[in-house]
């Protein structure tokens, strides 16, 4: 179909959290970012936040150490106040 022809759909504000399972760092990756303040907060699978400290790693490549937490399923909300970005990823501490 003609409608598909030359259509690029462009993904911005992809955000890649690995690796998952993961045992002692969280990776965060955000590609072809429109994000401007970017936060991060961390929940149990119960919803109790649990304090992080991002540590920056390159540009919109953020490292996040999870060697602490007990094992389990836990939800990381990459957010953004300013473009009202907010979403939740889930991984499984080992």
């Amino acid at each position: 179909p003609a409608y598909f022809q030359n259509e690029s759909l462009e993904l911005i504000d992809q955000v890649e959290v690995y690796p998952n399972p993961v045992v002692k760092y969280l990776f965060v990756e955000i590609k072809n970012s429109s994000l401007e303040n970017v936060e991060f907060e961390m929940r149990s699978i119960i919803g109790t936040k649990i304090s992080v400290k991002p540590e920056e790693i390159g540009e919109a490549k953020y490292r996040i150490g999870v060697e602490e937490l007990n094992a389990g399923y836990y939800f990381l909300l990459v957010k953004d106040n300013t473009t009202r970005f907010n979403r939740a990823y889930k991984f499984v501490k080992r």
